[in-house]
């Protein structure tokens, strides 16, 4: 869908939140965590959950201003693309119990208009550091291993952090975005103290990148974060981990069976001689018995111990094996060494037998794209399945005769002969079971009917009856009396029915599943598929066992542009004073507020509009739409907003819900006026004073009094004073004085912004900006 449609289509279906970032976004075990939540349609009512009990999350105000992005911006036809959504950010405080496990966490948001999908963030243990650079200046990092929480917040965004190790040997960096739900490309680069690049690597493929490379003890380097196209953005959060030792790529074989000793080789860098080489080590591991899918081994190697998660299973584990005749149940680690090869497996079978069969690669780090063949004993395909969705397929197939199946693995990448090119092939034969599947999220509006679909999976010829049940129901839900998939169906559709007064907190369900298998009765829960990670490697680890069950509400008003339809043509640099229609409905006459849409089409290169309160009962009003000097006047501008009207539900609680308009289209033309700073540079010294000379240039009929004032970055605006300087119409030169105070901060240079603002009209603000670059020399008294 294009851009300026899907904005249209936003608008029509209503202005559920939305969630987009955490920052910082890596938290460490076991400490409660102050942290800004980034989102979209956020309320003052916005509901923040957590998906695991052992995250808590405790909402510590209501949400801020829209975070529109400041300069520089895209132009031509990188500004046609489409628009990050605008955020706005809720301060929190997120405590994670010491029972909590390293890796990925999810939080979402509901209010009255509906609920968000998942967000991810990074659980840690270990030193954490957040991102605190001076402007382009890079961070020092004081000591080794660390992972580093940051931010490509604007575009051409550079992040530089240094470091110097204490020992020789490997150093892996490893970049940690699109697994926490950070849509960009990163790079990672290396240089030595002389500037000299060690080593590079850039996400091309959209898995997260990492690099390992060989230091010296004492020696300082810089580690450089960008996205391959220099884009940023406030959501662009990521993790950055940086691990000096050896680095284990992979394990032959990947898992072994419970309670067994078995010989495993270790792929990975580093770890015989202790220098960034790719190794190979071997050890007799012993495989623990118990339940869970994988354990942690410490292998010692002589350039220090790395911890490596081996999996178990009770199947045996083959690697590359002589012979291709194998039976099952089985996994055979195997690889693949030229574009086109293809390894097949022999398997005696019975006519009839049902049996499983699956290749997982992704979730090993492997590249490759498998795909999965099985032919009968005359040659013929019986059936096919690839792993486009992320590196694994899996299937079941009925043996058609008796005697030899072929099981054919290929691949679809051409990343093969390397030693990462591995696949792990399981055979099975299939056993009756079956898997449930629900939506993650669901609503409902009090006193009406929440429609719910559950999803069967039955396998190894399965045809039973799976009964149903709901859990962690609110009061005032019911359930119906008697909930069951027939064994002739896969699906069951079913409406839970809500009170009037049931509750307005948004609150998570459940849905367990009985079955009979044989004589005996099995249960199996319910999952949810869980976004927030755009490159899942294990499909299994992003499956939630519940569904957040949201109410919402009506919006008692609709609200459209006046004259819509007219591709408006106002200068740059004003602000358009557009005026809506609002109708009320039901009665309603209660507080409105009116705010930019999160979602624009196209880049927005500064456009804003404020949030503005509505007078009671206010039929027509002017939303102020600012338009600054810069926009391109060779494309349309738009503006979609969203109105926000406080309700009182059944209960007596405060909600807001939210209803957009439809699209405002603006055509840019010449500015009102323009200020002129000159181009030269203006040579100071801490301490002093000097005189920046400001030329206003103004349009014939545009003849208001103009005001001059100096904006100076944050870090440094203690250190400059300068009054505001009025030129009155028909003059056309100014000059403003500022004062410094001295500070080695100042040096060597700073560049200040000149804005000049004026009134259309006597109410509507005009507004031109021009840069100035001041050099300072030598430090007078600097501290």
């Amino acid at each position: 869908m294009k851009p300026a449609l899907a904005a249209v289509a936003l608008a029509l279906l209503g202005a559920a939140p939305g969630v987009g970032y955490m920052y910082p976004p890596v938290l460490p075990v076991g400490v409660a965590t102050e942290v800004q939540l980034g989102g979209f349609e956020f309320t003052p009512d916005v509901e923040i959950h957590s998906l695991d009990p052992r995250v808590a999350v405790e909402k510590l105000g209501p949400p801020g201003e829209f975070l529109v992005p400041g300069p520089p911006y895209w132009f031509g036809t990188k500004s046609r693309t489409k628009a990050f959504p605008i955020p706005r950010e809720v301060s929190a405080r997120i405590n994670i119990t010491k029972e909590m496990s390293p890796g990925i966490a999810r939080w979402q948001v509901s209010n009255a208009s509906g609920a968000s999908r998942c967000a991810a963030f990074l659980v840690e243990v270990g030193n954490v550091v957040v991102e605190n650079r001076h402007r382009d200046d890079p961070q020092t990092l004081q000591s080794l291993p660390v992972t580093i929480a940051g931010r490509l917040s604007r575009i051409a965004e550079v992040d530089r952090y240094h470091f110097t190790p204490s020992q020789d040997g490997p150093l892996t960096a490893e970049l940690i975005a699109r697994r926490i739900g950070s849509d960009f490309h990163g790079v990672i680069e290396v240089r030595e103290s002389n500037g000299l690049r060690l080593a590079d690597v850039a996400d091309t493929e959209g898995q997260d990148c990492d690099v390992t490379f060989a230091v010296e003890a004492g020696k300082t380097y810089s580690v450089r974060i960008f996205d391959v196209d220099f884009r940023g953005n406030q959501s662009f959060v990521y993790a950055l981990r940086l691990t000096p030792g050896p680095r284990v790529l992979l394990t032959r074989p990947t898992s072994g069976r419970r309670s067994q000793s078995r010989d495993v080789v270790f792929v990975g860098y580093g770890l015989q001689s202790g220098t960034a080489q790719l190794e190979r080590v071997s050890r007799t591991v012993d495989f623990p018995d118990h339940h869970e899918p994988t354990f942690s081994y410490r292998l010692e190697t002589p350039a220090g111990t790395t911890s490596v998660e081996l999996g178990l299973n009770d199947i045996d584990e083959i690697v590359e094996p002589e012979r291709t005749e194998i039976s099952g149940p089985t996994a055979v680690n195997g690889s693949l060494e030229s574009v086109g090869d293809e390894d097949r497996y022999t398997l005696e079978v019975t006519k009839g037998d049902v049996w499983c069969l699956s290749v997982e690669t992704g979730v090993l780090g492997s590249p490759l794209v498998p795909i999965l063949r099985v032919l009968a004993p005359d040659g013929s395909e019986l059936v096919k399945k690839d792993g486009t969705g992320g590196g694994h397929c899996a299937l079941e197939f009925t043996a058609a005769g008796d005697g030899p199946h072929s099981i054919v693995i290929g691949d679809i990448s051409a990343e093969v002969g390397t030693p990462l090119s591995i696949y792990r092939l399981i055979v099975k034969p299939a056993r009756p079971d079956f898997t449930l599947s629900i939506p993650q999220r669901i609503s409902f509006e009090a006193g009406g009917k929440a429609s719910i679909t559950v999803q069967l999976l039955r396998s190894g010829g399965y045809n039973g009856e799976v009964a149903l049940e709901v859990t962690g129901l609110p009061a005032g839900v019911t359930a119906p009396a008697e909930l069951c998939i027939p064994g002739d169906k896969n699906e069951l559709k079913f409406e839970l029915t809500t009170a009037k007064d049931c509750a307005a907190t948004a609150t998570y369900l459940g849905v367990v599943g009985v079955g009979k298998i044989g004589s005996d009765s099995v249960t199996r829960i319910a999952m949810a598929s869980a976004e927030g990670n755009l490159c899942p490697r294990d499909p299994s680890k992003h499956r939630v066992p519940s569904m957040l069950f949201t109410r919402t509400m009506k919006a008692p008003l609709s609200i459209s542009w006046v004259g819509r339809e007219t591709q408006h043509e106002r200068p740059r640099g004003s602000t358009f004073p557009a005026e809506l229609e609002i109708k009320r409905q039901d009665g309603f006459d209660g507080e409105i507020w009116l705010m930019m849409l999160s979602a624009q089409s196209r880049h927005r290169q500064g456009i804003r509009g404020p949030i503005m309160k509505v007078p009671a009962g206010a039929q027509r009003v002017i939303y102020p739409v600012f338009l600054p000097e810069w926009l391109e006047t060779d494309r349309t501008s738009r503006m979609v907003i969203v109105a926000m009207a406080k309700v009182i539900d059944v209960q007596g609680k405060d909600r807001y819900v939210l209803v957009p308009s439809g699209r405002l289209c603006m055509i840019l033309e010449g500015s009102l006026m323009k200020v002129d700073g000159g181009a030269a540079e203006i040579d100071a010294r801490p301490g002093t004073s000097f005189e920046v000379a400001v030329d206003v240039l103004r349009r014939p009929k545009f003849t208001e009094d103009v005001t001059l004032e100096i904006s100076v970055p944050d870090d440094v605006k203690d250190l400059f004073r300068a009054a505001a300087v009025v030129v009155p119409m028909g003059e056309t030169r100014a000059m403003i004085r500022v004062d410094t105070t001295a500070d080695r901060r100042l040096h060597p240079e700073q560049k200040l912004t000149v804005r000049a603002t004026a009134l259309q009209d006597g109410k509507w603000i005009a507004a031109s900006e021009t840069a100035v670059t001041v050099v300072f020399g030598e430090r007078v008294d600097a501290r």
